[in-house]
């Protein structure tokens, strides 16, 4: 999450020190990045993950780089699964399908 977050302020110019003075910026995109969230995102990273998780992902995910996410997934033992074609959001009809696949698969 705190890269998810890292790159959005990345993108929109908003520095820790802006944040932390705002406390809440909305983004062009209509994400609220918040200071309080951030803190603890950064105050709170994940050391385990217990929960057996699997994770689809878009090999053109604009949000969180596959690599990061990729890494979770191996470091935390996670089934995961990347869509070269799909970004962060699945919406086009070849990807909602993957997803319906996906999803039946997993549950």
């Amino acid at each position: 999450m705190r890269r998810l977050i890292e790159n959005m302020m990345g993108w929109f110019g908003v520095t820790q020190e802006r944040l932390c003075r705002e406390r809440a910026i909305e983004t062009p995109t209509g994400e609220t990045l918040y200071w309080d969230y951030y803190c603890y995102v950064k105050e709170h990273p994940v050391r385990r993950w217990d929960t057996p998780t699997s994770i689809l992902c878009g090999g053109r995910d604009e949000l969180c780089e596959p690599d990061v996410t990729a890494r979770f997934a191996r470091q935390y033992g996670c089934r995961l699964l990347t869509r070269p074609e799909a970004g962060h959001y699945f919406h086009t009809p070849k990807e909602l399908e993957a997803l319906r696949q996906w999803l039946t698969a997993s549950l």
